[in-house]
């Protein structure tokens, strides 16, 4: 009978101690009780900016990248007007699409990487392999700047794959 208890005490103590609090992990609240957007989980437009400037630079260092962005990068030692339209860009469409109040005016994503964008010059060879590099980079851009949470992470990466089918050819 002791048994019996102690295992009934310890169901208890384990539901109290880890189940409890895990159904509260990935829920995370504003002041008012309302879940928070991807928007304010990124830590708004700052934390974007900063998640994409660490993006680009991983990007830059990915052999499998730099090709897709080298006019970008090499524009006047990557610190071009290009280059700056694109941070400026990335960060408004994740500020957009993530629940925050930048309103994207940059080409579609099909427009974008197509090949009728003359930056776009190997616009064909986006594969799937290709576009998981690039998600890749920007969750380590991400992790870079601060985003730890595997939660917002995932949703981020999910924001950003929802572009795959307008890129991949």
């Amino acid at each position: 009978m002791k048994t019996i208890k102690t295992y009934i005490t310890s169901i208890a103590i384990f539901s109290i101690m880890v189940l409890i609090p895990l159904t509260y992990i990935g829920c995370k609240k504003d002041d008012d009780g309302d879940e928070l957007s991807l928007y304010e989980k990124l830590g708004e437009r700052a934390g974007i900016e900063s998640a994409v400037e660490q993006s680009i630079l991983a990007i830059s260092s990915d052999p499998e990248l730099t090709p897709f962005f080298e006019v970008l990068l090499v524009d006047e030692g990557g610190m071009g007007a290009g280059l700056e339209a694109l941070k400026e860009n990335i960060a408004d469409f994740v500020d957009e699409n993530s629940g925050g109040n930048a309103t994207y005016a940059g080409m579609s994503m099909a427009e974008a990487h197509s090949a009728a964008n003359p930056r776009m010059t190997n616009a064909g060879e986006i594969t799937d392999q290709v576009y998981n590099a690039f998600l890749d980079a920007m969750i380590q851009g991400a992790q870079q700047a601060g985003i730890s949470d595997q939660s917002t992470l995932d949703e981020y990466r999910d924001l950003l794959d929802d572009s795959r089918d307008d890129i991949v050819n």
